[in-house]
């Protein structure tokens, strides 16, 4: 398990754990006043990670590799 908290000023803290096992990360929210914590998501992190490239602008991983390998 792999966790990070991520607290900014005026907001509630985020926790966000990583179970790298199962490959599925998971973010909750702790309130400020009362310390309760709120289930924000979760997701399956298998299939982000075979992806060559997403959202990624110019020059994408891919032109990247092709002009290494022409070096």
């Amino acid at each position: 398990m792999i966790s990070h908290v991520l607290e900014v000023e005026g907001r509630s803290t985020r926790v966000i754990v990583i179970d790298a096992t199962l490959r599925v990360m998971t973010v909750y929210e702790i309130g400020r006043e009362k310390g309760e914590i709120k289930f924000l998501s979760s997701r399956n992190l298998s299939y982000d990670m075979q992806m060559l490239g997403f959202n990624t602008t110019d020059p994408s991983p891919e032109d990247v590799k092709k002009t290494l390998e022409r070096q």
